[in-house]
């Protein structure tokens, strides 16, 4: 007897298993639910950057401030579910208990982390989320005093690692950049300065500056009159990353290591590394987050290198939760937002390269490297340049989807005219803004004196199809429209003033270019050949040269193949020639066929001319 009421007794003190609904304030479940979103973010931020990013080097399109940006809006979203949750509480409390608080926030914790494995089914994650949330739930109904403690306690903590390391990453940048130019070797004080400029996106052939019917351009036209002009400039590649690269190394993109989400192989040394060497501050402001961010390894060898902005906007995308919610159509269409959420318009770029320019001290030449990304989707410059050519929207859902910015391909595909023209007039009013704003930069910087003896170079990465060839957008194929891009060079003790170069001529020789032009003589550190030849009439071709270019289907780890497989292309001066994946081969009369409609592989004079571009190939591919 005397052990049955020692048991009875012991079961009288284990703890009940629900909470009484008196026995919580409405607080206390805002409380949790803030400690259920740092979690969550941490948890994030961890996997993303502390895993992904550094350990496995697989681009997540994040900044490292996620680290802290992540944990910071996952908690803001919590809170206000909390929020909800506690003002339903507070009039019908019997309907909640610690349970089902719990279940539902860990529920909505689970989602959030699943949001981060795509490839997981979602009868997976139902199941995973469902019963992590069941288990929580009952643990922390079982033993609630703990918990309560667990979550006062380790809240605090928890608020003191988001901010150790929002203070700990910003800092470390600075200080980084102190030590990066305390080390830099003595410069010449000969030596210039070198600003070179990328408009994503940019084709020449709707540039007024080549010929264009509409004026989109008069900025760079008055520019070039101080300058050369290069009519027949070829990219590379179709695409962001492997073009820079080329432009920052002076290699084919083939030769290099990287794809869509890996960062370019430590190995290539870069233009700012090799300017680092011979005592160059270097300096980049980006604004296409993807695939110029530091995370694809083009900022090596900078000092300073402006990426993703800490905004209100990045603070949103930095959370699964929040990319969610704000790519949301029916979210976006309420609001009536169809932009990024962190966009860095040409405006904002100037601001930014100018107060870098402004905050330098001593008198190192330097080294600036600006990418506007204005001309890129989803395409909406701000008024008056939002009307300059002509409407933009077909529809309400003209840039947005519920999959995502803009419209899917295959949309695109079934456009006729009107539609085209519109996305025509969305394009070319994007230039025309990003013209404009280039125009007020350079009137600043002569204010300033900074253009006095310093090397500019404008040109852009690829070039864009606005339903040429049946395509729409870029990265897809090789014709013409995808890879003739424009280039300028100003540099008033070497370069003649209102010239223009005729023969073709490709951006891997962009390095060689800038380090003959700031009088290196020693031309070993990069391939290709200096575009200086042409500038001093010493060396000009007879526009024989082959210029290539290339889309590796491999580089897109299968989820945007090229349209054709690898595919290879030679620019001439009057032919272009493809010779696609499936070994099947085109070849354009540039000259006479400048929209490429007309395909000479199989017809006598092309069946001649293929020999010469295959064995072209060889040379170049070395196969």
């Amino acid at each position: 007897m005397g052990q049955m009421a020692q048991a009875s007794a012991e079961m009288d003190e284990k703890p009940k298993t629900e909470l009484r609904t008196d026995s919580f304030s409405p607080w206390e479940i805002i409380l949790i639910a803030g400690w259920f979103g740092l979690l969550t973010g941490l948890a994030e931020s961890v996997f993303l950057i502390g895993i992904t990013q550094f350990v496995l080097e697989i681009g997540v399109n994040l900044s490292r401030e996620a680290l802290w940006m992540a944990p910071l809006t996952e908690m803001v979203i919590f809170l206000l579910v909390g929020a909800i949750l506690a003002l339903l509480f507070k009039f019908v409390p019997r309907l909640f208990s610690l349970r089902l608080i719990c279940f539902l926030l860990a529920l909505l914790s689970s989602w959030a982390l699943f949001l981060l494995l795509p490839q997981l089914h979602f009868l997976a994650k139902s199941l995973l989320a469902l019963g992590f949330s069941f288990q929580f739930a009952r643990s922390a109904s079982k033993y609630q005093n703990g918990f309560f403690r667990l979550v006062r306690i380790t809240s605090i903590g928890l608020i003191l690692i988001v901010a150790g390391l929002a203070v700990g990453l910003l800092g470390w940048g600075k200080m980084a950049e102190r030590k990066a130019l305390s080390g830099l070797p003595p410069a010449s004080k000969s030596a210039p300065n070198v600003l070179l400029i990328t408009l994503d996106t940019v084709r020449a052939r709707s540039l007024s500056l080549y010929g264009y019917e509409r004026q989109t351009t008069p900025q760079l036209e008055r520019l070039a009159k101080e300058g050369a002009v290069f009519d027949q400039a070829i990219a590379t590649a179709p695409w962001t990353l492997p073009s820079h690269a080329s432009m920052f190394t002076g290699k084919y993109p083939d030769d290099l290591s990287f794809g869509w989400n890996k960062p370019l192989r430590t190995d290539q040394s870069t233009l700012a590394e090799e300017l680092g060497k011979r005592g160059y501050e270097s300096a980049g402001f980006v604004a296409n987050l993807i695939y110029c961010s530091k995370e694809t390894g083009l900022s090596r060898g900078m000092i300073h290198y402006e990426d993703y902005p800490v905004s209100l906007g990045q603070m949103i995308l930095s959370s699964s939760l929040g990319r969610k919610i704000t790519n949301t159509g029916l979210i976006r269409r309420t609001i009536g937002y169809n932009d990024t959420l962190n966009r860095k318009s040409a405006e904002q770029l100037n601001e930014d390269f100018l107060g870098w320019l402004s905050s330098r001290s001593g008198d190192r030449p330097f080294f600036a490297f600006l990418n506007y990304f204005d001309a890129h989707e989803p395409l909406l410059p701000p008024a008056p340049f939002d009307s300059h050519f002509g409407p933009i929207k077909a529809d309400e859902d003209f840039y947005f989807k519920d999959n995502g910015l803009d419209v899917k391909f295959a949309e695109k595909r079934k456009w006729g005219e009107p539609e085209i023209e519109k996305y025509r007039n969305a394009y070319d009013n994007s230039i025309a803004y990003l013209d404009h704003q280039i125009g007020l930069l350079f009137d600043e910087l002569k204010k300033r004196g900074a253009l006095d003896n310093t090397v500019v170079i404008i040109t852009s990465d690829h070039g864009e199809l606005l339903g040429e060839n049946g395509l729409f957008g870029h990265g897809n194929s090789l014709y013409i429209d995808s890879l003739h891009v424009p280039l300028l060079i100003l540099y008033p003790s070497r370069v003649p003033q209102g010239v223009r170069i005729g023969q073709p001529v490709n951006l891997r020789d962009l390095p060689a270019t800038i380090l003959d032009l700031i009088g290196e003589r020693d031309q070993t550190a990069f391939p290709g050949h200096s575009l200086g030849r042409f500038l001093d009439k010493t060396g000009e071709t007879s526009g024989s040269e082959m210029m290539f270019s290339e889309l590796r289907d491999t580089w897109a780890d299968g989820w945007y193949p090229a349209s054709k497989g690898d595919m290879e292309s030679l620019v001439t001066e009057q032919y272009h020639y493809i010779r696609n994946g499936d070994e099947s081969e085109e070849l354009y009369d540039r000259k006479n066929d400048p929209k490429e409609l007309n395909n000479l592989a199989q017809t006598p004079e092309g069946q001649k001319l293929l020999e010469e571009f295959r064995a072209g190939l060889k040379v170049i591919t070395g196969e």
